[in-house]
């Protein structure tokens, strides 16, 4: 019984203390994951979002070493029935309440790597400057960054196109 109560501590104690690095981890550094290859975007928006508009955030960050291995803006409607697929990241429009006009989810391990990312996009306002750009810095595994002008600001009124980590 003392053998079983020493591991479970050990296992308990463990699991607690890998969580606080990983905790720890997310509330100190900006960028808190990576992709291991550059990864596939994919616009399920079907129209709605420009393809200027995709075109011009894909250049913001691969201006900042942030490469996609390609854009593929008319999908099968498989893929788009899917919200996570490795190795991608899917644009999709989105019923969200004001104000929140983007949100994104990544799915990754817990040594930083990011596997796959979601983009909802509020409709009607897909298109505005630098949501996108700011949603797919989120996909590359960055956070909100509350500085003035920084394309990470969380308050798109207060965000810019000023990009340092």
């Amino acid at each position: 019984m003392k053998l079983f109560l020493a591991i479970f501590a050990g296992i308990v104690i463990g699991a607690s203390a890998g969580l606080g690095v990983f905790y720890h981890h997310e509330l100190t550094n900006f960028r808190v994951a990576s992709w291991k290859y550059p990864p596939i975007v994919v616009d399920c928006t079907f129209g709605t979002l420009d393809i200027e508009r995709i075109n011009e955030s894909i250049a913001y960050w691969d201006n900042l070493n942030h490469k996609v291995g390609f854009v593929e803006l008319n999908p099968s409607s498989k893929v788009c029935m899917n919200d996570q697929i490795h190795g991608f990241i899917i644009i999709k429009n989105a019923n969200l309440k004001w104000p929140i006009m983007g949100k994104t989810y990544r799915q990754g391990s817990h040594i930083g790597r990011v596997d796959s990312a979601l983009i909802q996009l509020s409709i009607g306002n897909a298109n505005l400057p630098k949501l996108l750009e700011h949603e797919l810095g989120h996909a590359f595994g960055y956070k909100h960054l509350d500085i003035d002008g920084h394309i990470m600001n969380s308050n798109y009124d207060y965000s810019g196109y000023d990009f340092w980590d």
